[in-house]
Protein backbone atom coordinates (compact mmCIF):
# COMPACT_ATOMS: atom_id res chain seq x y z
CA UNK A 1 0.00 0.00 0.00
CA UNK A 2 2.97 2.36 0.96
CA UNK A 3 4.72 1.55 -2.76
CA UNK A 4 1.16 2.11 -4.60
CA UNK A 5 0.77 5.87 -2.59
CA UNK A 6 4.28 6.49 -3.50
CA UNK A 7 3.98 5.84 -7.15
CA UNK A 8 0.93 7.95 -7.43
CA UNK A 9 2.67 11.09 -6.32
CA UNK A 10 3.79 13.74 -8.43
CA UNK A 11 5.71 16.98 -8.71
CA UNK A 12 9.25 18.32 -7.67
CA UNK A 13 8.70 19.08 -3.95
CA UNK A 14 8.02 15.33 -4.05
CA UNK A 15 10.94 13.89 -6.00
CA UNK A 16 13.12 16.23 -3.55
CA UNK A 17 11.98 14.60 -0.44
CA UNK A 18 12.46 11.29 -1.89
CA UNK A 19 16.53 12.58 -2.82
CA UNK A 20 16.26 13.51 0.64
CA UNK A 21 15.36 10.50 1.99
CA UNK A 22 17.53 8.15 -0.45
CA UNK A 23 20.81 10.47 0.67
CA UNK A 24 20.30 10.96 4.50
CA UNK A 25 18.00 7.92 6.30
CA UNK A 26 19.68 6.02 8.18
CA UNK A 27 17.23 2.72 7.81
CA UNK A 28 17.86 1.07 4.65
CA UNK A 29 14.00 -0.33 4.17
CA UNK A 30 13.29 3.88 3.64
CA UNK A 31 16.10 4.49 1.49
CA UNK A 32 15.25 1.92 -0.99
CA UNK A 33 11.87 2.74 -0.84
CA UNK A 34 12.82 5.74 -1.67
CA UNK A 35 13.99 5.10 -4.93
CA UNK A 36 11.95 2.96 -6.17
CA UNK A 37 9.33 5.38 -5.68
CA UNK A 38 12.17 8.06 -7.70
CA UNK A 39 12.28 5.38 -10.37
CA UNK A 40 8.23 5.45 -10.63
CA UNK A 41 8.05 8.97 -10.63
CA UNK A 42 10.52 9.37 -13.82
CA UNK A 43 11.80 12.46 -12.99
CA UNK A 44 15.71 12.90 -14.80
CA UNK A 45 16.33 15.36 -11.77
CA UNK A 46 16.72 11.73 -9.67
CA UNK A 47 19.15 10.67 -11.50
CA UNK A 48 22.38 12.15 -9.51
CA UNK A 49 21.02 10.95 -6.61
CA UNK A 50 20.18 7.51 -7.79
CA UNK A 51 23.61 7.46 -9.66
CA UNK A 52 25.34 8.00 -5.82
CA UNK A 53 22.89 5.33 -4.16
CA UNK A 54 24.80 2.59 -6.58
CA UNK A 55 27.60 2.98 -3.69
CA UNK A 56 25.26 2.51 -1.02
CA UNK A 57 26.13 0.18 1.49
CA UNK A 58 22.92 -2.06 1.90
CA UNK A 59 22.90 -4.32 -1.66
CA UNK A 60 18.84 -3.74 -1.55
CA UNK A 61 19.12 0.08 -1.91
CA UNK A 62 22.11 -0.17 -4.26
CA UNK A 63 19.88 -2.83 -6.10
CA UNK A 64 16.49 -0.60 -6.17
CA UNK A 65 18.54 2.38 -7.37
CA UNK A 66 19.97 0.21 -10.19
CA UNK A 67 16.33 -0.61 -11.37
CA UNK A 68 15.27 3.00 -11.08
CA UNK A 69 17.56 4.58 -13.44
CA UNK A 70 16.66 1.75 -16.02
CA UNK A 71 13.26 3.74 -16.18
CA UNK A 72 14.94 7.05 -16.56
CA UNK A 73 16.19 8.65 -19.41
CA UNK A 74 19.57 6.69 -20.01
CA UNK A 75 21.37 9.18 -22.61
CA UNK A 76 21.68 11.22 -19.60
CA UNK A 77 23.50 9.14 -17.45
CA UNK A 78 25.46 6.62 -19.82
CA UNK A 79 28.87 8.67 -19.59
CA UNK A 80 28.21 8.84 -15.24
CA UNK A 81 28.01 4.53 -15.22
CA UNK A 82 30.69 4.63 -17.49
CA UNK A 83 32.97 6.54 -15.63
CA UNK A 84 31.95 4.69 -12.70
CA UNK A 85 32.49 1.07 -14.10
CA UNK A 86 36.43 2.69 -14.85
CA UNK A 87 36.78 4.20 -12.20
CA UNK A 88 39.87 1.49 -9.85
CA UNK A 89 38.80 3.23 -6.28
CA UNK A 90 35.05 2.04 -6.75
CA UNK A 91 34.26 -1.35 -5.44
CA UNK A 92 33.03 -4.07 -7.06
CA UNK A 93 29.54 -4.02 -5.45
CA UNK A 94 29.26 -0.57 -7.01
CA UNK A 95 30.54 -1.75 -9.98
CA UNK A 96 27.59 -4.31 -10.42
CA UNK A 97 24.94 -1.94 -9.55
CA UNK A 98 26.41 0.26 -12.09
CA UNK A 99 26.66 -2.65 -14.87
CA UNK A 100 22.87 -3.47 -13.74
CA UNK A 101 22.01 -0.35 -14.74
CA UNK A 102 22.93 -0.37 -17.62
CA UNK A 103 22.04 -3.21 -18.39
CA UNK A 104 17.85 -2.13 -16.81
CA UNK A 105 18.36 0.42 -19.43
CA UNK A 106 17.98 -1.58 -22.10
CA UNK A 107 20.18 1.13 -24.44
CA UNK A 108 22.45 -0.70 -27.13
CA UNK A 109 24.97 2.18 -27.23
CA UNK A 110 26.23 0.53 -23.43
CA UNK A 111 27.61 -2.79 -25.44
CA UNK A 112 30.58 -1.37 -26.08
CA UNK A 113 31.07 0.02 -22.55
CA UNK A 114 30.03 -3.99 -21.27
CA UNK A 115 31.66 -5.77 -23.65
CA UNK A 116 35.14 -3.42 -23.14
CA UNK A 117 34.67 -4.64 -19.50
CA UNK A 118 34.04 -8.05 -20.63
CA UNK A 119 37.75 -7.98 -22.54
CA UNK A 120 39.40 -6.71 -19.33
CA UNK A 121 38.04 -9.14 -16.56
CA UNK A 122 40.61 -11.20 -15.83
CA UNK A 123 41.01 -9.49 -13.11
CA UNK A 124 37.72 -8.81 -11.73
CA UNK A 125 35.72 -11.06 -9.24
CA UNK A 126 33.46 -13.76 -11.45
CA UNK A 127 30.44 -11.94 -10.11
CA UNK A 128 31.37 -9.05 -12.09
CA UNK A 129 31.61 -11.37 -15.34
CA UNK A 130 28.31 -12.89 -14.38
CA UNK A 131 26.37 -9.19 -14.14
CA UNK A 132 27.93 -8.12 -17.76
CA UNK A 133 26.47 -11.05 -19.68
CA UNK A 134 23.27 -10.38 -17.76
CA UNK A 135 23.31 -7.14 -18.46
CA UNK A 136 23.90 -7.71 -22.22
CA UNK A 137 21.20 -10.37 -22.16
CA UNK A 138 18.79 -7.70 -21.16
CA UNK A 139 19.58 -5.50 -23.33
CA UNK A 140 19.52 -8.25 -26.17
CA UNK A 141 22.00 -6.53 -29.01
CA UNK A 142 22.74 -8.67 -31.86
CA UNK A 143 25.95 -6.13 -32.04
CA UNK A 144 27.29 -8.11 -29.02
CA UNK A 145 26.90 -11.38 -30.28
CA UNK A 146 30.53 -11.96 -32.12
CA UNK A 147 32.23 -10.84 -29.35
CA UNK A 148 30.53 -12.92 -27.03
CA UNK A 149 30.73 -15.92 -29.34
CA UNK A 150 34.77 -15.17 -29.28
CA UNK A 151 35.04 -15.12 -25.51
CA UNK A 152 36.29 -18.73 -24.33
CA UNK A 153 37.16 -18.52 -20.64
CA UNK A 154 33.25 -17.62 -19.73
CA UNK A 155 31.73 -20.19 -21.69
CA UNK A 156 29.70 -22.01 -18.60
CA UNK A 157 26.29 -22.73 -18.69
CA UNK A 158 25.10 -18.96 -17.44
CA UNK A 159 26.76 -18.10 -20.59
CA UNK A 160 26.07 -19.94 -22.98
CA UNK A 161 22.21 -19.46 -21.81
CA UNK A 162 22.61 -15.61 -21.93
CA UNK A 163 24.02 -16.07 -25.95
CA UNK A 164 21.40 -18.17 -27.03
CA UNK A 165 18.84 -15.47 -25.27
CA UNK A 166 20.11 -13.10 -27.09
CA UNK A 167 20.06 -14.97 -30.06
CA UNK A 168 16.17 -15.94 -29.68
CA UNK A 169 15.07 -12.39 -29.51
CA UNK A 170 17.31 -10.97 -32.29
CA UNK A 171 16.42 -13.87 -34.71
CA UNK A 172 19.83 -14.35 -35.06
CA UNK A 173 21.40 -17.46 -34.73
CA UNK A 174 24.69 -19.94 -34.51
CA UNK A 175 23.71 -23.30 -34.76
CA UNK A 176 26.94 -24.54 -32.61
CA UNK A 177 25.84 -22.14 -29.47
CA UNK A 178 22.70 -23.37 -30.02
CA UNK A 179 23.49 -26.66 -29.51
CA UNK A 180 25.84 -25.73 -26.48
CA UNK A 181 23.15 -24.03 -24.89
CA UNK A 182 20.57 -26.87 -24.96
CA UNK A 183 23.21 -29.19 -24.13
CA UNK A 184 23.62 -26.92 -21.29
CA UNK A 185 19.79 -26.51 -20.45
CA UNK A 186 19.42 -30.32 -20.48
CA UNK A 187 22.62 -30.76 -18.03
CA UNK A 188 21.17 -27.98 -15.73
CA UNK A 189 18.29 -26.68 -15.45
CA UNK A 190 16.07 -29.71 -16.54
CA UNK A 191 15.97 -31.97 -13.45
CA UNK A 192 16.86 -35.82 -13.95
CA UNK A 193 14.82 -38.95 -13.25
CA UNK A 194 14.11 -39.95 -10.57
CA UNK A 195 14.39 -36.98 -8.78
CA UNK A 196 11.90 -35.04 -11.12
CA UNK A 197 9.32 -37.44 -10.00
CA UNK A 198 10.06 -36.37 -6.77
CA UNK A 199 10.02 -32.97 -7.55
CA UNK A 200 6.90 -33.22 -9.25
CA UNK A 201 5.07 -34.19 -5.72
CA UNK A 202 7.32 -32.14 -3.65
CA UNK A 203 5.44 -29.31 -5.69
CA UNK A 204 1.98 -30.46 -5.81
CA UNK A 205 2.53 -30.71 -1.36
CA UNK A 206 3.59 -26.90 -1.72
CA UNK A 207 0.64 -25.89 -4.42
CA UNK A 208 -1.52 -27.83 -1.89
CA UNK A 209 -0.40 -25.45 1.18
CA UNK A 210 -0.13 -22.53 -0.90
CA UNK A 211 -3.90 -22.71 -1.70
CA UNK A 212 -4.97 -21.10 2.12
CA UNK A 213 -2.61 -18.95 3.06
CA UNK A 214 -4.61 -17.34 5.44
CA UNK A 215 -4.71 -20.56 7.60
CA UNK A 216 -0.83 -20.29 7.30
CA UNK A 217 0.50 -17.39 8.94
CA UNK A 218 0.86 -18.34 12.59
CA UNK A 219 2.05 -21.85 11.87
CA UNK A 220 5.64 -22.40 12.16
CA UNK A 221 8.70 -24.13 9.97
CA UNK A 222 7.80 -26.94 11.91
CA UNK A 223 4.30 -27.53 11.42
CA UNK A 224 4.74 -26.38 7.63
CA UNK A 225 7.07 -28.87 6.72
CA UNK A 226 5.15 -31.83 8.57
CA UNK A 227 2.78 -31.07 6.57
CA UNK A 228 4.60 -31.20 3.78
CA UNK A 229 5.99 -34.56 4.84
CA UNK A 230 2.54 -35.97 5.33
CA UNK A 231 1.77 -35.16 1.99
CA UNK A 232 4.93 -37.00 0.09
CA UNK A 233 4.05 -39.66 2.73
CA UNK A 234 0.39 -40.18 1.23
CA UNK A 235 2.34 -40.23 -2.09
CA UNK A 236 4.42 -43.31 -1.45
CA UNK A 237 7.82 -41.50 -0.35
CA UNK A 238 9.54 -42.64 2.51
CA UNK A 239 9.54 -39.33 4.20
CA UNK A 240 10.14 -37.99 7.65
CA UNK A 241 10.72 -34.74 9.58
CA UNK A 242 13.43 -33.81 11.81
CA UNK A 243 15.47 -36.96 11.19
CA UNK A 244 19.17 -37.55 12.54
CA UNK A 245 21.38 -37.06 9.44
CA UNK A 246 24.29 -34.82 10.74
CA UNK A 247 21.90 -33.18 12.95
CA UNK A 248 18.16 -32.53 12.70
CA UNK A 249 17.23 -32.22 9.32
CA UNK A 250 14.01 -30.77 8.45
CA UNK A 251 13.36 -32.89 5.25
CA UNK A 252 14.31 -36.20 5.04
CA UNK A 253 13.44 -38.90 1.83
CA UNK A 254 14.80 -42.40 0.69
CA UNK A 255 14.21 -44.53 -1.97
CA UNK A 256 16.21 -47.36 -2.18
CA UNK A 257 19.59 -46.16 -1.97
CA UNK A 258 18.61 -42.27 -3.05
CA UNK A 259 18.63 -39.77 -0.54
CA UNK A 260 17.31 -36.34 -0.44
CA UNK A 261 17.76 -33.81 2.40
CA UNK A 262 16.02 -30.10 2.98
CA UNK A 263 16.04 -27.42 4.80
CA UNK A 264 13.02 -25.07 5.84
CA UNK A 265 13.45 -21.73 6.43
CA UNK A 266 10.54 -19.13 6.94
CA UNK A 267 11.77 -15.77 5.21
CA UNK A 268 13.58 -13.33 7.47
CA UNK A 269 16.16 -12.00 4.79
CA UNK A 270 18.99 -13.88 2.91
CA UNK A 271 21.59 -14.13 5.80
CA UNK A 272 19.08 -16.33 7.53
CA UNK A 273 18.29 -18.15 4.82
CA UNK A 274 22.35 -18.66 4.54
CA UNK A 275 22.40 -20.51 7.20
CA UNK A 276 19.81 -22.68 6.47
CA UNK A 277 21.52 -23.07 3.08
CA UNK A 278 25.07 -23.83 5.12
CA UNK A 279 22.99 -26.46 7.57
CA UNK A 280 21.90 -28.26 4.55
CA UNK A 281 25.30 -27.76 2.26
CA UNK A 282 27.85 -28.58 5.05
CA UNK A 283 26.28 -30.29 8.07
CA UNK A 284 23.51 -32.86 6.44
CA UNK A 285 24.83 -33.44 3.91
CA UNK A 286 27.89 -35.63 2.15
CA UNK A 287 27.41 -34.48 -1.25
CA UNK A 288 28.33 -38.54 -2.58
CA UNK A 289 26.53 -40.00 -5.73
CA UNK A 290 23.24 -40.99 -3.85
CA UNK A 291 22.55 -37.94 -2.39
CA UNK A 292 23.99 -35.32 -4.61
CA UNK A 293 20.87 -33.00 -4.47
CA UNK A 294 18.69 -31.06 -1.90
CA UNK A 295 16.37 -28.59 -1.05
CA UNK A 296 15.71 -25.07 0.31
CA UNK A 297 12.28 -24.56 1.43
CA UNK A 298 11.91 -20.46 1.51
CA UNK A 299 8.35 -19.75 3.36
CA UNK A 300 7.87 -16.60 2.34
CA UNK A 301 4.71 -14.48 4.24
CA UNK A 302 6.83 -11.06 1.99
CA UNK A 303 5.34 -9.94 -0.95
CA UNK A 304 6.70 -9.97 -4.08
CA UNK A 305 8.34 -13.83 -3.90
CA UNK A 306 9.78 -13.41 -7.27
CA UNK A 307 11.71 -10.40 -5.97
CA UNK A 308 12.56 -12.21 -3.10
CA UNK A 309 13.93 -15.21 -4.87
CA UNK A 310 15.77 -13.18 -7.15
CA UNK A 311 17.62 -11.26 -4.56
CA UNK A 312 18.47 -14.54 -2.53
CA UNK A 313 20.08 -15.59 -6.30
CA UNK A 314 21.88 -12.24 -5.99
CA UNK A 315 23.01 -13.35 -2.27
CA UNK A 316 24.40 -16.51 -3.01
CA UNK A 317 26.28 -15.22 -5.78
CA UNK A 318 27.94 -13.05 -3.90
CA UNK A 319 29.63 -15.77 -1.62
CA UNK A 320 31.52 -16.75 -4.39
CA UNK A 321 31.05 -21.11 -3.68
CA UNK A 322 33.25 -22.99 -4.87
CA UNK A 323 32.72 -23.96 -9.41
CA UNK A 324 29.24 -22.34 -8.33
CA UNK A 325 26.33 -21.91 -11.11
CA UNK A 326 22.73 -21.76 -11.18
CA UNK A 327 19.88 -22.36 -13.50
CA UNK A 328 16.23 -21.66 -13.66
CA UNK A 329 14.50 -24.58 -12.92
CA UNK A 330 12.32 -25.63 -15.53
CA UNK A 331 9.57 -26.89 -13.71
CA UNK A 332 8.60 -24.35 -12.12
CA UNK A 333 9.81 -20.25 -13.05
CA UNK A 334 9.77 -19.10 -9.17
CA UNK A 335 12.38 -21.93 -8.26
CA UNK A 336 16.13 -22.30 -9.38
CA UNK A 337 18.81 -24.86 -8.74
CA UNK A 338 21.99 -23.47 -7.37
CA UNK A 339 25.59 -25.70 -7.80
CA UNK A 340 28.83 -25.88 -6.19
CA UNK A 341 31.38 -28.08 -5.43
CA UNK A 342 30.40 -30.20 -2.30
CA UNK A 343 33.00 -29.44 0.79
CA UNK A 344 32.94 -33.11 1.76
CA UNK A 345 32.93 -35.01 -1.61
CA UNK A 346 34.89 -32.29 -4.07
CA UNK A 347 31.79 -33.02 -6.17
CA UNK A 348 28.54 -30.82 -7.95
CA UNK A 349 26.04 -30.52 -5.27
CA UNK A 350 22.63 -29.24 -6.63
CA UNK A 351 20.11 -27.17 -4.68
CA UNK A 352 16.48 -27.17 -5.32
CA UNK A 353 15.30 -23.70 -3.95
CA UNK A 354 11.98 -23.71 -3.63
CA UNK A 355 9.61 -20.88 -2.46
CA UNK A 356 6.42 -21.74 -0.71
CA UNK A 357 3.99 -18.33 -1.07
CA UNK A 358 2.01 -18.11 2.07
CA UNK A 359 1.68 -13.70 1.67
CA UNK A 360 -2.14 -12.61 2.32
CA UNK A 361 -3.07 -9.11 2.42
CA UNK A 362 -6.45 -9.00 1.12
CA UNK A 363 -7.95 -5.72 0.13
CA UNK A 364 -11.52 -6.43 0.10
CA UNK A 365 -13.63 -5.64 3.66
CA UNK A 366 -14.32 -9.69 4.03
CA UNK A 367 -11.16 -10.40 3.20
CA UNK A 368 -9.65 -8.41 5.86
CA UNK A 369 -11.80 -10.22 8.19
CA UNK A 370 -10.08 -13.33 7.47
CA UNK A 371 -7.17 -12.17 7.79
CA UNK A 372 -7.89 -10.98 11.35
CA UNK A 373 -9.78 -14.29 12.50
CA UNK A 374 -7.95 -16.78 9.98
CA UNK A 375 -9.24 -19.76 11.82
CA UNK A 376 -13.60 -18.60 12.57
Amino acid sequence: EVRDALATLRGEDVVVGFLEALDKSSNSQIRYLAAEALGNLGDPKAITGLLAALEDENSSVRYHAAKALGKLPSQTMLPDLSQLLRDPNKNNETHEAAILALGESHNEEAVPELLKLLEDSEDKEANVCYYVIEALKEIGSATALNSLQKTQKLKDANFVYTIANIQSRCQFYNYEIFQQSQKSENSKSRVDAPIANFYKDLDKAVFKIQENPELRQQDSEDRLTIDIVNSLCSSGYNASHDSKIGGHADLVVRKDNFLWIGEAKIYKGNNYLWEGFQQLTTRYSIGDSNQNSGGLLIYIRNENASSIMEKWQNYLLEKNLPDYSWNPCAMRELAFISTHRHERSGQAFHVRHIPVILHFSPRDKSGRLSKKYPNP
